[in-house]
């Protein structure tokens, strides 16, 4: 054993410069203050607390100001929109902070879940939160009991607040008070007696839009048609969007109506809006106000959106959940039906030799093949749309029968959802029976250069009721043209008039029946 003593090293101690000295000496201290309405006396508040706040920081001598973060008006429910607290803790994770005063637990956070991970994670940089109020120091790990606590007092206080006020806005719908938003509402402005009054120039649009719809025109067709006239929104943009547009649509105040807690919030935390599909009870008041469009029109426009939305999918591979997406681009679009499967028909083009051929096919043939439908033919779609014109003029030469009829009977060779009464008219009517439509007249319709049918000719309320049903051609009937048009079963001869039970018959030599 050796009996030398041992060569201990001695390493100084560190030397602190002035510099650090001064840092060590002097905190950097920031305040946070809140207050969650904008009232005379919350902001009195509020001033009070920026004023006590920065005296406080600036007379104590070991102390720095960081600054005071202060958010006016904002719930302490959620930090999503409180912009001043954010940026304080953004500040402290960057270590430009190193303490932080606050009133109470409730200003600092009314959420237990949000006070204490921001509790936690201050603790985990070395910064103390000071709770003026209930005396706490959130940098010892025994505090956070006590902050838990006061924090699920001011959660509660928060949904009590919020239970409070739900009832009270619930007994109003039911007494038939309404509070209406005007500035998201085209068409209408607050009158001087507090109810809606009709804006002329903007209700007009209104009609347009619902006209439009009902003439088969599709929700990108009414956007493109309101921005190339440069008709401007409710708030005065010229680009419009498509859910303003269908909103317009679904919208019962147009009518006169209100349906009262469409949505509801489903708690004061989340605060996420839910639709009311049958949670809660809701509220009709009708005829509460002078509607923009008859009530006759927008029943008809939600039977429409009705039928659009229930389209099944055109192809498995655009549509793989089956749900399929109203197309109004072609006239014959949704009309035309397989009468071997009852797939609908879709337009394609085909180019031989640098010439398009336009023609109608199965959309079952076009994603499988032959494997459930065997038989369905191709269309051309020239013939097509001339056959089908040929069969709307014979029964539009027949309209002195048609005009004496009683209301609500079908008449010779047209369904009660039947065609329009000319151009211009849109092709609009009520369910039973047909209504003369502005700006219509009496007459066949003519071929339109460029397009085939015209446009108000395709314009069916109800359309799938009165869509064409094609099959194939009987063993003599190879002069049909595009391989026959008929709505009855196969084997079964095609009424005199042109028209069968499910649409238009096409048949005979010439290819008109």
């Amino acid at each position: 054993m050796n009996d030398t003593a041992p060569n201990v090293i001695v390493i100084p101690a560190k030397v602190e410069t002035p510099q650090e000295q001064e840092k060590r000496r002097h905190l950097r201290v920031a305040a946070y203050c809140r207050v969650s309405t904008d009232s005379e006396e919350q902001l009195s508040s509020y001033e009070n607390q920026l004023a006590y706040y920065t005296e406080k920081i600036m007379k104590e001598p070991g102390w720095t100001m960081a600054g005071v973060f202060a958010d006016e008006g904002i719930t302490g429910t959620s930090t999503c929109k409180r912009k001043e607290f954010l940026r304080m803790i953004r500040q402290c994770r960057q270590g430009k902070i190193d303490m932080i005063l606050a009133k109470s637990v409730s200003r600092f956070a009314r959420n237990t879940v949000d006070t204490l991970n921001f509790t936690r994670e201050l603790r985990g940089l070395g910064i103390p939160v000071i709770f003026e109020e209930q005396n706490i120091n959130s940098i010892y790990p025994e505090s956070e009991f006590l902050i838990t606590l006061h924090g699920a007092f001011a959660q509660a206080e928060s949904e009590s607040t919020s239970s409070r006020v739900r009832w009270g806005k619930r007994q109003a719908m039911k007494s038939g008070h309404v509070t209406m938003q005007y500035k998201q509402l085209l068409g209408y402005e607050k009158g001087p007696d507090g109810k809606p009054r009709i804006v002329p120039e903007q209700a007009e649009v209104v009609r347009f839009i619902y006209d439009r719809y009902l003439a088969g025109d599709s929700i990108r067709e009414i956007k493109a048609a309101l921005e190339g006239r440069e008709i401007p929104t409710v708030s005065g943009k010229t680009k419009w969007m498509a859910s303003h547009i269908r909103s317009i649509l679904a919208n019962e105040k147009y009518c006169g109506d209100v349906l009262l807690q469409k949505t509801f919030i489903q708690d004061c935390i989340s605060k996420k809006v839910i639709p009311n599909t049958g949670q809660l009870p809701k509220y009709l008041i009708q005829n509460h106000h002078e509607g923009i469009v008859s009530r006759e029109t927008f029943d008809a426009v939600q039977l429409e959106m009705a039928r659009r939305n229930a389209k099944a999918g055109a192809t498995r591979k655009s549509t793989p959940t089956g749900r399929g997406k109203y197309s109004g681009k072609h006239v014959l679009s949704n009309l035309l039906f397989c009468g071997e499967c009852g797939t609908a028909y879709r337009r394609c083009v085909w180019t031989q030799r640098g010439i398009k051929r336009p023609v109608w096919r199965c959309v079952s043939r076009l994603d499988y093949g032959k494997k459930f439908c065997t038989q369905s033919p191709t269309l051309d779609e020239e013939p097509l749309q001339q056959a089908i014109l040929a069969a709307v003029n014979a029964v539009m030469l027949d309209r002195d029968t048609l005009a004496r009829q009683p209301r609500g009977a079908p008449g010779r060779g047209a369904r009660r959802h039947g065609v329009g009464a000319g151009p211009g008219s849109g092709g609009a009517h009520e369910p039973g029976g047909h209504r003369p439509c502005p700006g219509g007249t009496e007459r066949p319709f003519q071929q339109p250069a460029g397009r085939g049918v015209s446009q108000p000719g395709r314009g069916l309320y109800g359309a799938v009721p009165g869509a064409v049903r094609v099959h194939r051609p009987s063993q003599g009937a190879k002069g049909q043209a595009g391989g026959g048009l008929s709505g009855k079963p196969k084997g079964e001869p095609a009424p005199a008039d042109g028209v069968g039970r499910h649409g238009t018959h096409v048949g005979g030599a010439d290819g008109v029946g």
